[in-house]
């Protein structure tokens, strides 16, 4: 899930989902006049087997939500063409029942 902020959540129509900007990617949704070419980059080089550094997450617990800190990117050209996504994806994932206080959880 996206962070709340108001490009992600336009991108993904107000789901924070992944999935739902990449179907937007791909009918060449613009959000704020911002380009989609850099997610189809980095879509290319996924299909290529480039890796990246790992994304970091944050949740209130093993039980709540988890919501993407930082690699929202690389996690919408993933969801691009899921069959690219490696079976294991390596992640950074920080809990802490106090995240519910901020705003863009």
């Amino acid at each position: 899930m996206y962070i709340d902020y108001s490009y992600w959540n336009e991108l993904s129509n107000n789901t924070r989902l992944p999935s739902d900007a990449a179907k937007n990617v791909l009918s060449n949704v613009e959000i704020y006049g911002v380009k989609n070419d850099g997610f189809l980059e980095l879509n290319s080089v996924i299909k290529q087997g480039k890796t990246f550094p790992k994304m970091i997450f944050v949740s209130r617990n093993e039980n709540s939500r988890i919501v993407a800190l930082e690699g929202h990117a690389r996690l919408t050209a993933y969801c691009i063409d899921t069959e690219y996504i490696p079976p294991e994806l390596e992640v950074i994932i920080g809990f802490s029942e106090d995240i519910v206080a901020w705003d863009l959880y």
